[in-house]
């Protein structure tokens, strides 16, 4: 599958288990919270799901290394009322303030 887009393989060095550790703990948080909950019908399909994941884990998601924030939170919370916003087709449901 990489080489029909031109893309190689990054061999990790010899001997070094945590080169990709960083790598391997995102892949498992998507799996764990989207890849294993959904069917993937396409190429075209992986990318809106990844898409949204990937604003969700920034915008939304909070992170124990961040005291329970989002590393770019989309707005900051003001007065107003909850609004909810379903990603995923409902597998992640996020709730903010509007205002």
């Amino acid at each position: 599958m990489l080489r029909g887009d031109g893309e190689g393989v990054a061999l990790t060095p010899y001997r070094c288990p945590r080169a990709n550790a960083h790598c391997e703990r995102m892949i498992k948080t998507l799996r764990h919270e989207a890849l294993d909950w959904l069917l993937i019908f396409g190429e075209r399909h992986m990318q809106v799901i990844l898409r949204q994941y990937i604003d969700h884990y920034n915008q939304q998601r909070p992170h124990l290394a961040l005291d329970l924030h989002p590393p770019r939170p989309a707005a900051a919370p003001g007065p107003g009322p909850v609004r909810g916003q379903q990603r995923l087709n409902g597998l992640i449901n996020e709730c903010h303030r509007a205002g």
